[in-house]
């Protein structure tokens, strides 16, 4: 398995942000209804299990409806590098996000992200998921870089902005 480090996981984060948008925003504007069945499918699919046990064990059948609910978002967008750069970006993302949960990590409500993100795609509002979806991936790292002990130390100061925060796009806290 390759190290983890803070950097990484920032190079990481900050790529996906730059990525995911514009897949995104090219499959809102290019999906058609079947693309519509398809995330609103992915999002009830995902939304039908739970992330972890009460023992916080992860589900392996939500991490699998995690990433085709994520790869339904997208694929519509025309581009098969744009999917397979996504891919790679998401599953090496979730080597961070797996190791997070592993130290017991929560206090969030990603059903109600993914709920959002879907609504603003299929009302075909792309600066709003494309902004909610910036700040679905930003809240990601900033838990992992909370929970994991390896890349606290490296964390800023209590309330200090992350690099990957992206405020004041249309999205409400």
């Amino acid at each position: 398995m390759a190290p983890i480090s803070r950097a990484d996981l920032l190079d990481l984060t900050r790529t996906r942000q730059q990525l995911e948008p514009l897949a995104l925003r090219a499959a809102i504007a290019q999906g058609d209804i079947a693309w519509e069945g398809e995330v609103a499918a992915a999002l009830h699919r995902l939304q039908r299990r739970a992330p972890a046990s009460g023992s916080g064990t992860l589900d392996d059948t939500w991490e699998q409806e995690h990433a085709r609910f994520h790869s339904a978002l997208l694929s519509a967008c025309g581009s098969p590098w744009l999917l397979k750069f996504h891919a790679t970006l998401f599953d090496q993302t979730e080597r961070y996000r797996r190791l997070a949960q592993a130290y017991g990590k929560a206090g969030r409500h990603v059903e109600n992200e993914h709920a959002a993100l879907v609504k603003a795609a299929l009302d075909r509002d792309a600066e709003r998921a494309c902004a909610l979806l910036t700040e679905h991936i930003a809240r990601t790292t900033e838990l992992v870089l909370a929970a994991h002990p390896g890349l606290r130390a490296e964390t800023p100061a209590p309330g200090a902005p992350l690099p990957t925060k992206v405020r004041g796009r249309g999205v409400k806290d």
